[in-house]
């Protein structure tokens, strides 16, 4: 139980010692609720690597061993945790080519023996409506003429060096792929620095009726010194009720307080439209840390926020099994 109350004193989240007192015997009482959160949790971000299909551009390129990064390896690290995960999204990660992480990831599935129940495929939105279109015929094609059901959405990232212009998802190109999905009935993510949070929210206010996600709280390759621009574009988003958020990869947002942006979003977006992600591998990979590391910092940012059992519930499994339609 000190796990939640050491994480406050790490971030330096508290300023006076009563108040830090008082904290901590709110994060004791409910830490001990909060081990049945931890049983039936759905991770709505892992990476895989898919050594026998493709080849992963960002482990390939870097010289890592591709073949740690499976299925069986993420199990073996969910094992070792103190978390009980009943399933997990996949989400793209520079598997290619990109079709056929697709269709991989879709083939484990609709296994019952995997722990990947929904995927979101690199779909290339970015390059419009017949890009778009061919691709998800072509996931069609390989599957008797439909879209399989664990295919929920897609994203293509807004990172890189340098990174895309910030009103890139404004380009009518992009804006044509993205009624494509919608008209699928399909989501889509955003996983981008800080810089590109204000054209995104014009984004998803011309689409009030698809569905968003705002990967890692949109704060990839920031610092400690965009805060207030972050937190102004982030309470702008928080009032589309399309629009949901992923609490997790600290490991790439650059801030020595990452308790003081998961709690701003916390408070902005409300318990019903935040989930848990655990950005695994790259949480292994950049920082060599324990796949439960997100969750324990998760819980950390619910107690300070005074989260009840059922609040604790929707953001470890219950808002994934509605806003990924896992039910």
């Amino acid at each position: 139980m000190s796990e939640c109350g050491d994480n406050h004193r790490k971030w330096g989240a508290y300023s006076t010692a009563q108040r830090q007192f008082e904290v901590y015997l709110t994060t004791v009482i409910v830490m001990a609720a909060a081990f049945k959160v931890l049983e039936g949790v759905i991770d709505t971000h892992v990476h895989l690597t898919f050594p026998d299909s493709c080849i992963n551009a960002w482990v390939d390129g870097e010289g890592w061993d591709i073949s740690k990064y499976t299925e069986e390896t993420l199990v073996a690290r969910i094992d070792e945790s103190i978390i009980s995960v009943k399933s997990a999204v996949y989400v793209q990660c520079f598997n290619h080519p990109p079709l056929e992480e697709a269709c991989t990831a879709i083939a484990l599935a609709r296994s019952s023996d995997s722990i990947i129940k929904a995927v979101v495929a690199e779909i290339p939105v970015p390059m419009g409506a017949e890009k778009t279109s061919a691709f998800l015929a072509a996931i069609r094609k390989r599957h008797d003429g439909k879209l399989p059901n664990p295919l929920k959405g897609g994203r293509v990232v807004l990172l890189g060096n340098p990174a895309p212009d910030p009103k890139t998802c404004l380009s009518k190109h992009y804006q044509e792929g993205l009624q494509i999905l919608q008209q699928e009935s399909l989501h889509w993510e955003f996983c981008c620095t800080p810089k590109h949070l204000p054209a995104i929210f014009t984004c998803c206010e011309n689409f009030p009726k698809m569905t968003f996600i705002i990967d890692h709280l949109g704060h990839n390759g920031g610092s400690d010194d965009d805060y207030s621009s972050w937190s102004e574009s982030m309470a702008k988003l928080a009032k589309l009720p399309n629009v949901s958020c992923k609490l997790g990869a600290i490991e790439e947002w650059g801030v020595s307080d990452p308790l003081k942006f998961m709690n701003f979003a916390i408070a902005s977006f409300g318990f019903e439209r935040v989930m848990y992600e655990s950005n695994w591998f790259v949480l292994e990979v950049l920082e060599g840390c324990k796949y439960d590391k997100t969750a324990k910092v998760v819980l950390d940012a619910l107690c300070s926020q005074n989260a009840t059992q059922e609040d604790m519930n929707a953001v470890f499994f219950g808002n994934a099994e509605r806003i990924y339609r896992l039910k």
